[in-house]
């Protein structure tokens, strides 16, 4: 659920059974609150910024049946919301990070915040992001407009940041 909310695929879930018991029904519940409240910001369009997941070769075959994906590193996107087009939403972007790997991963990733409409060319000077729902710290926009975001991830994990201007 995580990896279809978190790339904005809202899906019509169709199950006799949607969990099996109390820890993945807290489970199921948290994913469909946590894509309600970013609804508006999940549904804009997205960049992929790192894609460590290759599971396809040349782009004529795509992948294999039965095919063993190389997992080389983390696979992050960014939402963007521009204000511009998003006005009525307070998230200006939306980072999700998946470490598909089978070892920890700490990298820090260069987010270019130009997509989101945050740059010094717009007068502004720095972005709040909260990691996980956690407070907002401002940071300041580097060159090109981005921020380097830390990640630190176990083994198939998740992490998401909120951006705010």
């Amino acid at each position: 659920m995580s990896s279809l909310y978190g790339t904005g695929v809202f899906t019509n879930i169709q199950a006799t059974t949607l969990w099996t018991g109390p820890a993945s029904k807290a489970l199921v519940l948290k994913w469909i609150s946590w894509a309600t409240k970013f609804r508006r910001v999940l549904s804009a369009e997205f960049v992929t910024l790192l894609h460590g997941t290759n599971c396809s070769g040349p782009l004529w075959d795509g992948p294999a049946p039965n095919a063993e994906c190389a997992r080389g590193g983390l696979d992050v996107i960014l939402h963007r919301a521009p204000r511009h087009y998003y006005g009525d939403i307070e998230e200006r972007g939306l980072v999700m990070a998946w470490n598909p790997t089978a070892v920890h991963v700490t990298q820090d990733v260069p987010v270019p915040l130009y997509y989101s409409g945050l740059s010094a060319a717009r007068g502004v000077a720095s972005a709040h992001v909260s990691q996980e729902g956690g407070p907002a710290s401002a940071i300041g926009l580097g060159a090109n407009d981005t921020v380097a975001l830390r990640v630190d991830l176990a083994p198939r994990a998740l992490t998401w940041f909120v951006i705010t201007d």
